[in-house]
């Protein structure tokens, strides 16, 4: 199996960084082959069976089914839209905790997206026990505290001790004076090295980690290198670890736990075999459960899930009646050979069977003999090479004949399973005109998700990126509806959306199944002729696309308000204010 590992930081400080050598180390003991990648071109390179998203800062940009590792607690990122899509864009789960599989399930239960998943903790590799050495005890504590306050402290009180040693980004521990030793390669095999010479590990959880029952790479890397373990007070490391780690009340104050740990190193120096019998016991229990080589055996088990219930394989788990013919119009006016050879290549490769293309071209556009080669029936249909872009796509959608369209951009691709993933919702909703999924936009480099979210009226009116260029099929009895040619050029699309939001339900697929050039945003002058084709027509009561612009005109004067403001010097004054009353207890409200 070959597994792409997709951090998306170009720093190695982040905790992700070592989990992700840690994997590569553990697929290659399985006889797989896993590599950390740092954005979509370099996953493309290696062609991957699957991805592994290690942090939510990446979302699904390929192809390739896609699995977000959600090991963090969900107060870090609720009500962070992006955090939120990126998390939906996923094709399934690895998940550290119950409390989080209960979140993904209520973020998904009103969507059309399956929820697929397998348990997964930020583990360790299996490690052959070996005795820690006890005779004069070291306490190592690992982390890039990114936070920058947290425990601070705890560790100024362990910084008197002169049994502590802590390691990381040197600019997360600046205010230590002893107790700093430096950094560690991200290899996978230092941390173990380091923490079985010195004998005792610390394995520290903010509140957020504990109310989840999410633990922390600490435990496993700890009890992995054979290493005593001092671990705060957490509920999954009771169910799992029992008695054989020592705990510190995750409660009590710093100078109160401090004293703890002082308790339990003396404890460790005046009782050597206890001690030892103490990482025995869950050095045995971490390598009967939890090693990473157990926990990826999942893997091949919720890819071939995925892979028929997600349309990424022909014959997939379609759950309808009748595979009902699909037309796409590919606009290829004033396109290169080179772009229509890259569409239709993506056509040809969807799991949906029943497809066909019609290529618009110009007489002055080129045409390749082996585009009517393909796996997919072709169509030519010529327009003139002046005119509105808009000209050319009423045409073609006035020659639809199959029971759904669609609408491709030539140089755009569709993902193997965009098609068969539309079609599915649309036959599964009948009162559903339109359905649509979210897009990887190659605007810039690397790839974004440049577009997804569920249908909003005053989002498409506010002319804000809704359904991309290539990403939505229709129903061929929505189009009788259209007007005439509206004659315009960038805001043709848009155009087209509109009329169909007038008289239709859109449905959001909430998968990313489709590449495009994001389009250029569209001119004022064609923006005065959208509002003058759609003149104060309402598309919810109330709701025009004049009062939708206007909206977000003020909205916009009102946030460069808001930043100029904050950018003020009183403005910056105040804030430092606050974390100076934040740093001593002072209550910053009145």
């Amino acid at each position: 199996m070959k597994i792409a590992l997709h951090y998306p930081f170009e720093e190695n400080w982040f905790a992700e960084a070592e989990l992700a050598r840690r994997i590569e180390i553990a697929a290659q003991r399985l006889g797989w082959q896993a590599v950390t990648c740092r954005n979509a071109q370099e996953i493309q390179d290696f062609q991957p069976d699957c991805v592994l998203a290690m942090h939510d800062n990446a979302p699904k940009l390929t192809s390739f089914p896609t699995y977000g590792c959600i090991w963090s607690p969900p107060h870090f990122f609720e009500g962070v839209d992006k955090a939120i899509a990126h998390i939906l864009s996923y094709d399934g789960y690895l998940v550290a905790a119950p409390y989080i599989e209960r979140w993904l399930h209520r973020l998904l239960s009103n969507t059309p997206k399956p929820f697929l998943r397998m348990p997964f903790y930020t583990s360790s590799p299996a490690t052959e026990y070996q005795q820690p050495q006890l005779d004069n005890p070291q306490l190592v504590y690992c982390g890039s505290n990114w936070d920058g306050q947290r425990f601070s402290d705890l560790f100024r009180e362990l910084d008197q001790r002169p049994y502590m040693a802590v390691y990381g980004n040197p600019a997360g521990w600046q205010y230590l004076k002893n107790a700093y030793r430096g950094s560690l390669p991200f290899d996978g095999t230092s941390l173990f090295k380091t923490l079985h010479q010195a004998g005792v590990g610390l394995c520290l959880h903010r509140d957020e980690h504990r109310r989840a029952g999410v633990a922390s790479m600490r435990i496993f890397e700890i009890v992995a290198a054979g290493a005593v373990a001092v671990c705060s007070d957490h509920p999954f490391i009771r169910d799992a670890f029992g008695d054989s780690v020592l705990y510190i009340d995750a409660e009590a104050s710093p100078v109160e736990q401090a004293r703890q740990i002082d308790q339990h190193m003396a404890w460790i120096c005046g009782n050597r075999e206890a001690a030892i019998a103490l990482t025995q016991q869950a050095h045995a229990h971490f390598n009967d459960h939890y090693t990473l080589e157990k926990l990826l055996q999942n893997l091949p088990q919720l890819q071939q899930e995925v892979l028929p219930e997600k349309q990424f394989v022909a014959h997939g788990h379609l759950q309808i009646e009748e595979e009902c013919p699909v037309q796409i119009l590919l606009m290829g006016v004033g396109k290169s050979a080179e772009e229509v050879g890259r569409s239709l290549d993506s056509l040809s490769r969807q799991t949906y069977p029943n497809l066909s293309v019609t290529l618009i071209q110009s007489a002055t556009d080129s045409e390749r003999a082996e585009w009517h080669h393909t796996d997919v029936s072709m169509m030519r249909l010529e327009v003139p090479a002046d005119v509105p872009f808009s000209t050319a796509l009423w045409k073609g959608l006035s020659r639809i004949h199959s029971t759904y369209a669609g609408v491709l951009d030539a140089g755009d691709v569709l993902y193997p399973n965009h098609i068969g993933t539309l079609v599915q919702i649309l036959e599964q909703n009948p009162e559903v005109g339109v359905a649509y999924s979210g897009a990887v936009g190659r605007s810039g480099d690397p790839l974004e998700l440049y577009s997804f979210h569920p249908y909003s009226s005053e989002r498409l009116l506010q002319l804000q990126p809704l359904v991309a260029p290539g990403s939505f099929l229709v129903r061929q009895s929505c189009l009788s509806w259209l007007g005439r040619d509206p004659e315009l050029s960038e805001a043709a699309h848009t155009c087209l959306l509109l009329h169909l939001a007038q008289r239709t339900q859109f449905k959001f697929s909430y998968e990313v199944t489709v590449e495009v050039q994001p389009p250029a945003p569209i001119s004022e002058t064609e923006q005065i002729a959208l509002r003058l084709v759609f003149w104060h027509q309402e598309f919810t009561p109330g709701l025009t696309i004049q009062y939708a612009q206007q909206n977000y005109r003020d909205l916009y004067d009102a946030r460069a308000r808001i930043a100029a403001m904050e950018s003020s010097k009183f403005w910056k004054l105040r804030s430092g204010w606050f974390r100076v009353k934040r740093r001593l207890g002072i209550p910053t409200t009145d």
